[in-house]
């Protein structure tokens, strides 16, 4: 499987312009990923979770302390000794207690989940950058030299059928980093989409609000 100099040119100025694009789309990713330690980044994250705090949890707080003084001052004119951790088992307030404690719950949940979400584009994007810089590397380490050998001028002659398992060694690892990069940006696209939500409910909305 011995290619011509016009093959191996035409084939050499494809890996390079594929092995670039690769290149560059893992400088891109592992830029952004840096980028989420910028103070803009960290701010904006502070902003969401504080946001959401003062459109959620806040009021879940606010919620749960009108029933505890509410019912505490019930006890109290019954004679009894207000305690809260009797709220648990209590036939009376459990039900309504559990369900307090339950909406602040989910508005803590919700906090974390933002914050992971942001984690996860960070680490996200520097895992596929590391990916993209791998096949890059890989493509072009195995790529560059197996053309050479299969050029006409190759001083290192092989037999066609070791070209030919070469090349579709080089084929299976070229196919073999699609699947961990789809998975990754897949991942990506996932973390982003919730982020992005959460950004646009209680960033844009209040300063649309606000105007």
């Amino acid at each position: 499987m011995t290619l011509s100099s016009d093959s191996v040119t035409v084939l050499g100025g494809a890996l390079v312009v594929i092995v670039g694009v690769i290149f560059t789309f893992g400088y891109r990713f592992s830029d952004k990923s840096s980028k989420f330690d910028g103070k803009t980044q960290t701010d904006e994250l502070n902003e969401i979770r504080m946001a959401m705090r003062s459109d959620s949890t806040v009021y879940a707080i606010d919620k749960l302390w009108a029933f505890l003084t509410e019912t505490s001052d019930k006890i109290g004119q019954e004679g009894g000794n207000f305690d809260v951790t009797l709220l648990l088992f209590d036939t009376v307030y459990r039900e309504s207690f559990n369900k307090l404690i339950n909406e602040m719950e989910r508005t803590f949940t919700e906090s974390a989940n933002i914050k992971q979400a942001w984690s996860g584009q960070k680490c996200l994007c520097w895992r596929l950058g590391k990916i993209l810089y791998g096949c890059a590397i890989g493509l072009a380490g195995f790529g560059f030299p197996l053309l050479v050998l299969s050029s006409q001028s190759s001083p290192f002659p092989l037999s066609a059928d070791s070209l030919i398992l070469l090349w579709i060694l080089f084929l299976a690892m070229s196919i073999a980093f699609i699947a961990p990069i789809k998975y990754t940006y897949d991942q990506i696209v996932s973390v982003a989409k919730i982020y992005r939500e959460k950004r646009d409910k209680y960033l844009v909305d209040e300063v649309r609000i606000s105007k």
